[in-house]
């Protein structure tokens, strides 16, 4: 599912492989400073703000947050 749902985010706005190691690092650094740990009720917040993070930091696409929520059924920008 972690797979399909990032595989769908990096299709759509044909994003490149480094900035989904950059977002695993900003993933990583959340459980870590956070103490939060991925379970099945946060696992789609916590993926989706680390790569619209990466996004907005390195890369030169333009992404609008509501666009990239339309990807997904029942995504919000209020959800986010």
């Amino acid at each position: 599912m972690i797979f399909k749902f990032m595989r769908t985010l990096f299709h759509a706005k044909g994003l490149n492989a480094d900035l989904a190691i950059i977002s695993l690092v900003y993933i990583k650094r959340l459980l870590k400073c956070a103490d939060i740990n991925i379970c099945p009720s946060n696992w789609k917040r916590i993926i989706f703000g680390a790569v619209l993070l990466a996004i907005k930091v390195g890369s030169n696409v333009a992404v609008c947050n509501k666009d990239l929520c339309k990807l997904f059924e029942k995504m919000t920008v209020d959800h986010m």
